[in-house]
């Protein structure tokens, strides 16, 4: 067997590409690039039926664009490690993968986003896990419909009124009302006579932030329904609708969205977005790379430790993706 040596640092740079690293291997080491796409389609081969892969307990869910398209990535959140990242987020194909998978009986809990093929394939595949909806994904949904009616607000106005609200008002609704200081109160005070919408939107959204800190599914859901009592248009003086599509949304995954309470630590997939992140920085540091090998390097490019790592506290706070 030949022992090929990678020029070291060449992968690492934004500057290199799949096409570019063949071709400098090609001349530095003298063998042919089809030659050294074959050595590396036969290394992942190996990787691949020796990596140790056990199903895990608690399985997120999530999609990420990998060269071009939606793939789907599959993280172990008990011990925080990434399971494996699909080709596609299609329902029939997810529902192949999940009825090969082995000991798919292992799996509890699944945590997603509202994709409804992923809930159709739990429900088909998996029918004895309790899927939960991750809750940074919900909130989201009430900052998304308080920045629409912020921004049908804004085109309403003049030039001047535009960078006046954007000045003063646009990074202060997005915080957290226990993060506001002395002084944001008494702007949001001020501000809630010109723009009184504005400031009811705010204080709505923050109502739905609520939600997530009752201690128990009960509650959650009898917070929930006070929030819709409250977006009510007698109980505003006013409609809005950007609202009124939030509580349809909850509705229609009222079982997925509540179920956070049922599970163990109130399980989220802020680790799988997490992963996200770093599958996307190696998409964007190895331009013109195949599927496979952007999801080799993610997958068999670094050691997870034996032991469970420790959950990370999240706050729910000002945006999350």
């Amino acid at each position: 067997m030949r022992v090929v040596g990678v020029p070291t640092g060449w992968y690492s740079t934004s500057k290199a590409t799949a096409s570019g690293l063949l071709l400098e291997l090609s001349r530095q080491i003298g063998l042919s690039v089809n030659t050294i796409r074959n050595i590396a389609q036969d290394y992942l081969s190996y990787l691949e039926q020796s990596y140790p892969r056990s199903t895990p307990s608690i399985l997120g869910i999530d999609e990420v664009m990998i060269a071009g398209e939606y793939r789907c990535v599959l993280t172990d959140l008990e011990h925080h490690r990434l399971f494996d990242i699909l080709p596609t987020r299609k329902q029939s194909y997810l529902e192949s993968y999940f009825e090969r998978l082995p000991n798919k009986e292992n799996i509890h809990t699944v945590c997603s986003d509202m994709w409804q093929p992923f809930k159709n394939v739990c429900a088909k595949c998996l029918p004895n896990t309790t899927l939960v909806l991750d809750r940074f994904h919900v909130v989201k949904l009430a900052n998304e419909a308080m920045e629409s009616i912020r921004k049908c607000h804004q085109n309403e106005l003049d030039a001047k009124g535009r960078k006046q609200l954007k000045k003063h008002l646009r990074w202060l609704l997005i915080k957290r009302l226990a993060q506001l200081s002395s002084d944001d109160l008494k702007t949001l005070e001020v501000l809630a006579k010109e723009y009184p919408k504005l400031v009811i939107a705010y204080y709505l959204k923050e109502k739905f932030f609520d939600i997530y800190e009752a201690k128990d599914k009960n509650a959650a859901i009898l917070a929930f329904f006070e929030w819709t009592d409250s977006i009510d248009e007698q109980a505003t003086g006013m409609y809005l609708p950007e609202f009124y599509r939030l509580k349809q949304i909850v509705k229609r995954h009222f079982a997925q969205t509540f179920s956070y309470w049922d599970s163990a630590n109130k399980v989220s997939n802020g680790y799988t977005e997490c992963v996200n992140g770093l599958i996307k920085l190696a998409n964007r540091l190895g331009r013109g790379y195949s599927f496979e090998m952007i999801r080799a390097r993610a997958l068999y490019g670094h050691k997870d430790s034996d032991k469970p790592k420790k959950g990370r506290q999240e706050k729910i706070t000002d945006q999350e993706d």
